[in-house]
């Protein structure tokens, strides 16, 4: 397998995908990990272990999350918040807009994305996020920032259409479904063989060990393990 350091840089967009107990998570908040400057929110729907950051304010209130910003926040929303989770989102999002207009940048961490959108609703902050988010008010050269994204989900069905084309860096974790790898295998297609890595993709069923496969900003497709996660 490649070991091959991957650096996802400030913002940078980064879809995660792959079936229960592959291992998202895990490389999710590795990759965050990274982030050690700038504001970072992470959606932990389920108080996941492997969703913890360091230096991170925990909160189940999502108004406690906009009021923390800029900074470090986990949210874990409470059960009854659950009929307004996307409206919530939408508030957070739009306060890290405001923050990295005046120079504060940020990265998402989105362990749940179908909680927050799905194929064809998207607020209109999380969408400026992701299509947007890399250079807000002209980036750092102008006085502005930028906004990143980790998102992660189970069902590749799900992920916004207006999202597609923004993502940097690709990962499919194991997938157990022959429709959701032959969806990965189309966006994770590389530049230099897109049959053959086509192919790969639909028709490997990955082995339940955490080995993933990664498409590069440059559009490379390359087979990796732990390992290969920056530290």
């Amino acid at each position: 397998m490649d070991r091959t350091p991957i650096w996802l840089r400030q913002g940078q967009m980064m879809l995660i995908v792959g079936q229960t107990q592959s291992g998202k998570s895990i490389v999710a908040t590795t990759f965050a990990r990274g982030f050690d400057t700038g504001s970072v929110v992470a959606y932990d729907p389920k108080s996941d272990p492997d969703a913890v950051l360091p230096n991170c304010f925990v909160t189940r209130d999502a108004a406690e999350v906009v009021r923390h910003l800029p900074g470090r926040v986990i949210w874990q929303p409470r059960r009854q918040d659950q009929a307004k989770l996307r409206a919530s989102w939408d508030r957070i999002c739009g306060r890290l807009l405001d923050v990295a207009e005046r120079g504060y940048s940020g990265t998402i961490v989105v362990h749940e994305l179908y909680d927050l959108a799905d194929a064809h609703s998207v607020g209109p902050a999380f969408r400026q996020v992701v299509t947007q988010g890399a250079k807000i008010a002209g980036g750092p050269d102008k006085g502005g920032g930028s906004v990143g994204a980790i998102l992660v989900t189970q069902r590749p069905v799900n992920f916004p259409v207006a999202f597609r084309t923004e993502m940097s860096h690709i990962v499919c974790l194991p997938l157990a479904g022959k429709s959701d790898r032959e969806y990965m295998a189309e966006l994770m297609e590389d530049r230099e063989d897109p049959e053959g890595s086509v192919t790969r993709v639909s028709r490997f069923a990955l082995p339940h060990d955490y080995s993933w496969w990664y498409r590069s900003p440059e559009h490379r497709l390359t087979l990796h393990d732990p390992v290969a996660l920056p530290h």
